[in-house]
């Protein structure tokens, strides 16, 4: 297990374009309401009072953000108690798909056992029986070959991503259809074009 969780580890940062939207078909795919401390000071003197009663709401990932990755319009702020500092902000919100994977592995891994399963087992248990099987098909299908620039990770999302729109089409679906379906999109490899464009040049040796 020990040996799974190292690989993990190295996966979870490596998710750089993946991005689940929420699939309930509604536009607002999540909201939070709270209630903060104003004017916090470590040392020095509070210049305001009052409470702040915050809220946020996040947007389901419109089709058109797919290609950076699908992320989710987020729009929130706070208003203050003592009529001080009010704010709004709005922005993208890039979310963890892979941990979300091993959340949902870990409810269902729960649901068949009976009993409440641990974060670190179902990662290790996710890693062998849905990740490992999926990573074999980009193998297989040499998709990495054909997608410079992706990671291993990247492409496992996108798969799990397209598995889930081909069976909602009522499409033959699964991880194979899912790669060739991946492969056939001529936005993945524009996405990659585009990326190679903002890189940073490689620093050349200096002369000796």
């Amino acid at each position: 297990m020990a040996c799974r969780l190292a690989a993990l580890s190295l996966l979870l940062p490596l998710t750089g374009i993946g991005g689940v939207a929420a699939q309930g078909g509604g536009i607002v795919d999540e909201a939070k309401i709270g209630l903060m401390a104003h004017d916090i000071t470590l040392g020095g003197r509070h210049l305001e009072t009052g409470d702040d009663i915050s809220g946020e709401i996040l947007f389901t990932s419109p089709s058109f953000l797919k290609i950076i990755g699908a992320p989710r319009p987020h729009l929130g702020g706070w208003v203050n108690t003592d009529g001080n500092t009010d704010a709004a902000y709005f922005g993208l919100t890039w979310g963890l798909p892979i941990f979300k994977h091993i959340i949902g592995h870990r409810y269902f891994l729960g649901l068949e056992r009976g009993k409440q399963v641990s974060v670190p087992e179902a990662a290790a248990s996710w890693y062998d029986n849905v990740y490992l099987p999926i990573v074999e098909v980009i193998r297989r299908h040499k998709v990495l070959d054909q997608l410079p620039g992706w990671t291993e990770a990247d492409v496992y999302v996108e798969i799990t991503r397209r598995w889930l729109e081909l069976s909602k089409a009522g499409k033959p679906a699964g991880p194979h259809p899912a790669a060739h379906a991946l492969l056939e999109d001529a936005d993945a490899m524009k996405w990659w074009q585009r990326r190679r464009l903002i890189a940073l040049p490689e620093r050349r040796k200096s002369p000796r």
